[in-house]
């Protein structure tokens, strides 16, 4: 569940972006 957390972190630094 630790690359889970990291995808999830890098979508929404995409969707904010």
């Amino acid at each position: 569940m630790g690359k889970w957390g990291g995808v999830l972190n890098a979508k929404m630094l995409t969707l904010r972006k």
